[in-house]
């Protein structure tokens, strides 16, 4: 594979010393907007901390559904198994 140039055939670049194929490494801010990432992010965290929260929150309430489920699966499973054995029988589940 060939060395990437910048139009002069004199001086070859290799992918990343100028940016590579994305640009410069870092670009630089105006002087007016040096604080909008901080605001930015300030304006941002509380909705990605709600986010985080409610996928937890979900989770939480998704186990207990299926346990309630998994709970009354069990108990009409027990009930039918005890009937079908009759009301005298010794055997227990």
């Amino acid at each position: 594979m060939g060395a990437v140039t910048n139009g002069d055939s004199n001086s070859p670049l290799v992918n990343g010393a100028r940016g590579g194929c994305f640009g410069p490494a870092r670009a630089r801010s105006r002087p007016g907007e040096q604080g909008a990432t901080l605001v930015e992010f300030a304006i941002l965290l509380p909705v990605l901390i709600l986010v985080v929260f409610g996928i937890i929150d979900f989770g939480s309430l998704y186990n207990d559904y299926q346990s309630l489920r998994q709970g009354a699966r069990d108990g009409i499973r027990t009930a039918i198994v005890q009937k079908a054995l009759g009301a005298g029988s010794t055997c227990t589940p």
